[in-house]
């Protein structure tokens, strides 16, 4: 009820989250301050980078926030019959937006975003970096999920009462996500398979990279999920009720999305659309690990309307 977060560096701590029913927080650069959000009804926060604006969440029942990529949109994010918030890279996402009624979050950026979020009931997650983004997404009654490319953002989320969504890479098709009661997606990169999204009322999809598992996602009632790198921790993110997914870039976190009601959300890539998600009614599918589903237990409390049109 304290403490958000924390946000440690590979080798430092970068930063701290801390909940205070007030605080939305803060964006530290390395040597100078990226930003700060700020709640109030109406505005949720800026992100500022070292050297240009990388940000700004705005909150106002419409939308939560942007973040602006410095020469192109890398992603927007669109809460379910609004618009929840964009997020713009400068050179480098520094930041996430964190969505809770009241707490953003405080983002620190040392050298690169290492930390660990946390939630208000729970823990939100733990984000795990070391050289490239290998993750785990949890589901707990309403994430829609997360796209993590090895060196780019793969997708944007994309919320309208029905489809779940795709991925686009740059240059070629990433992979697409189907929702059908069964398949939720699959994720391809570019050269090869980055992963796959299967849901059949109990596996979601698990995401694979083409030589290393890009993600995992466990689902316990009460961790969302963690994102584990290759070597060394980065960070874990944990959901309590309703977290809906976060982006994670290669080399730096590029950025996470947090579901509190029904929040989606939208992520682009530089030049073209890495890939969409998009939500059936609320829940769009769950990410478990190619590797190992352990405990996972999860239901579709979503029907699928028989009107629904599948994209």
């Amino acid at each position: 009820m304290e403490v958000v977060g924390r946000l440690y560096y590979d080798m430092e701590v970068v930063g701290r989250l801390y909940y205070d029913m007030e605080v939305v927080g803060r964006l530290y650069y390395d040597m100078e301050v990226v930003g700060r959000l700020y709640y109030d009804m109406e505005v949720v926060g800026r992100l500022y980078y070292d050297m240009e604006v990388v940000g700004r969440l705005y909150y106002g029942m419409e939308v939560v926030g942007r973040l602006y990529y410095d020469m192109e949109v890398v992603g927007r994010l669109y809460y379910d019959m609004e618009v929840v918030g964009r997020l713009y890279y400068d050179m480098e996402v520094v930041g996430r937006l964190y969505y809770d009624m009241e707490v953003v979050c405080r983002l620190y950026y040392d050298m690169e975003v290492v930390g660990r979020l946390y939630y208000d009931m729970e823990v939100v997650g733990r984000l795990y970096y070391d050289m490239e983004v290998v993750g785990r997404l949890y589901d707990d009654m309403e994430v829609v999920g997360r796209l993590y490319y090895d060196m780019e953002v793969v997708g944007r989320l994309y919320y309208d009462m029905e489809v779940v969504g795709r991925l686009y890479y740059d240059m070629e098709v990433v992979g697409r996500l189907y929702y059908d009661m069964e398949v939720v997606g699959r994720l391809y990169y570019d050269m090869g398979v980055v992963g796959r999204l299967y849901y059949d009322m109990e596996v979601v999809g698990r995401l694979y990279y083409d030589m290393e598992v890009v993600g995992r996602l466990y689902y316990d009632m009460e961790v969302v999920g963690r994102l584990y790198y290759d070597m060394e921790v980065v960070g874990r993110l944990y959901d309590d009720m309703e977290v809906v997914g976060r982006l994670y870039y290669d080399m730096e976190v590029v950025g996470r999305l947090y579901y509190d009601m029904e929040v989606v959300g939208r992520l682009y890539y530089d030049m073209e659309v890495v890939g969409r998600l998009y939500d059936d009614m609320e829940v769009v599918g769950r990410l478990y690990s190619i590797i190992r589903l352990e405990d996972v237990t999860l239901t579709m409390e979503t029907p699928i309307p028989e009107h629904s049109e599948r994209s």
